[in-house]
C-alpha cells in the first residue's frame, strides 16, 4: 500500500487551512494571525504550524516578516495563472 499520495494530501490540506487562518484573521481583525490564533482555528501544534509556514514560504506562497514580539507579519503571494 503506498501511502505517499495521503500524505501529501494531508500536507496540502494543512497548508490551506493555515493560509486560510492567516487569510480569516486579516479580514476579521485587520492585523496578523498568532500562532496561537492559528493554532486554535486549524487545530494543530505550534511545530505543525511553523512546518507549514516554513514550506509555504519555500514553495513562494507566503512571505514573513519577522517582527520583534509575538506576531510576524504574513504577506500572501498571488501566484498568477
Amino acid at each position: 500500500m503506498n501511502r505517499k499520495p495521503s500524505r501529501q494530501r494531508a500536507h496540502i490540506a494543512k497548508a490551506n487551512l493555515v493560509l486560510a487562518a492567516i487569510r480569516m484573521c486579516h479580514a476579521e481583525e485587520g492585523q496578523d494571525p498568532s500562532y496561537l490564533d492559528m493554532m486554535t482555528d486549524v487545530v494543530v501544534s505550534t511545530r505543525t504550524i511553523a512546518k507549514v509556514l516554513r514550506r509555504l514560504q519555500a514553495f513562494g506562497n507566503l512571505r514573513i516578516e519577522r517582527r520583534a514580539g509575538r506576531r510576524n507579519h504574513y504577506i500572501l503571494q498571488e501566484k498568477n495563472k
